[in-house]
């Protein structure tokens, strides 16, 4: 069975409530969706940051510079985009 959840211009799928006479949306929908709306929120790589740190310091390092790094890559690119260069391809 499979049950879709459309959602209007700029609703957050976190704020949907699902009542329990319809059919529930599938796990990996919803994980999938969390996810993107993290990553537009910045949210996750806070989440992976501490996650790293939990399971090896030292590791914990290279995840946060790399981390930084792709911050650092994606500020850059908004800057460029926005001084009316086109985007970079990827």
């Amino acid at each position: 069975m499979r049950a879709w959840v459309s959602l209007k211009q700029g609703q957050s799928i976190l704020s949907t409530t699902v009542s329990l006479d319809r059919p529930r949306v599938p796990s990996a929908l919803l994980v999938r969706a969390r996810r993107e709306e993290r990553l537009r929120s910045g949210e996750s790589a806070t989440i992976a940051m501490e996650k790293a740190k939990e399971r090896d310091p030292r590791r914990a390092e290279k995840v946060v510079c790399k981390l930084q790094e792709r911050r650092e890559l994606e500020y850059c690119a908004r800057e460029r985009v926005q001084a009316g260069h086109p985007p970079d391809q990827a």
